[in-house]
């Protein structure tokens, strides 16, 4: 397989809205920190040599407020596609 050849992943991060209310969490609040979380994610995996080493997505810590979660807490995660 070519090296330039790009793999498509599709990755969906559905809110938990019941956990959220739990929190008094709006899901404006939701969106832009999963939003600020996941290019910070991105920047992790861009400086990582391996990618054994990337903690997997669920355990991405989300600050929220004052308050740090992992994503896997607060949303439900689907990952689909060529995984290689």
């Amino acid at each position: 397989m070519d090296e330039e050849e790009l793999h498509e992943v599709e990755v969906v991060i559905e809110p938990r809205f019941e956990r959220l209310e739990e929190l008094g969490v709006s899901l404006e609040e939701f969106e832009e920190a999963i939003s600020k979380a996941l290019d910070e994610y991105h920047d992790l995996i861009e400086s990582q040599g391996d990618p054994d080493e990337t903690p997997s997505i669920d355990q991405l810590r989300v600050q929220i407020g004052d308050r740090d979660f992992l994503l896997g807490e607060i949303a439900e995660i689907q990952i689909t596609g060529d995984l290689d």
